[in-house]
């Protein structure tokens, strides 16, 4: 915890920093509505920063806008991106358990999943049609939608991302890679404050926050893809990848599967 900052619904567990409130209140003008979410954060008066954490914000396309209406521009984002294929896997065990029946059933949700996908799309390709075309046409529907709850949407980040980047100041928001968080978090915790304008916290303090990174040590290696599954899912985010390269100007990610 640092001293100058509040989050939101503090106290762990899976919920922890998250409101969901941009994802259901458009109009924030109401004063009891902006109320209920002040209420959300401790009554930290010697606190200069506030901030929440709900996931599904940077898969909501109305979200930006309505945080820019509520907060103004000035606010500040930090959006991490993790390697697609194993985000896939780390919210397959999170919804499914780590039962060896759910291990192996990670076949059958992806198809269900990828079902979903195409039919939320308008069922514009068939099932066993290798995906083409597709980045672009998401590209265009992402302004106008809400959330699609889907698995594999969710890792389509150049999508959210070019809207995010529409709508917000580039200096205002700031887009780690999660897999060099998970290398060095440290650094990279350093690299948020930096950002946020927050003082560095002790050395002993930065390495008790960071001694438990969450996420960093859901294994995978205990799940298996099909072959033509493994093809699918790669067809499918391969040009998203390339996509959010160009968009961020990266030169590359090890984001392999």
């Amino acid at each position: 915890k640092h001293p100058d900052f509040r989050a939101a619904n503090p106290g762990g567990g899976l919920r922890s920093g998250e409101t969901f409130f941009f994802n259901r209140i458009n109009d924030t003008s109401n004063t009891s509505t902006w109320r209920k979410y002040l209420s959300k954060f401790p009554n930290d008066a010697y606190a200069s920063l506030s901030g929440e954490s709900t996931v599904s914000y940077s898969t909501n396309c109305l979200v930006p806008n309505r945080i820019q209406r509520a907060c103004g521009s000035k606010a500040k984002i930090v959006y991490l991106l993790r390697n697609p294929y194993r985000r896939f896997e780390s919210h397959y065990l999170m919804r499914a358990g780590t039962s060896k029946k759910a291990k192996s059933d990670i076949n059958a949700m992806f198809e269900a999943e990828w079902k979903k996908l195409l039919a939320a799309l308008g069922n514009r390709y068939n099932f066993n049609q290798q995906i083409d075309h597709m980045s672009q046409t998401l590209e265009l529907n992402c302004a106008v939608s809400g959330i699609i709850p889907n698995l594999l949407y969710e890792g389509l980040y150049s999508v959210f991302l070019a809207n995010w980047l529409c709508v917000w100041p580039a200096e205002n928001i700031l887009i780690i890679n999660s897999e060099e968080f998970f290398k060095a978090p440290g650094k990279i915790v350093n690299q948020v404050l930096l950002f946020l304008g927050l003082d560095k916290l002790s050395d002993e303090t930065l390495s008790a926050v960071t001694s438990t990174v969450y996420n960093k040590g859901i294994q995978s290696k205990n799940i298996s893809m099909n072959s033509r599954n493994r093809m699918l899912i790669q067809n499918l985010y391969e040009p998203f990848n390339k996509n959010l390269l160009d968009l961020l100007q990266w030169s590359s990610v090890d984001w392999n599967y």
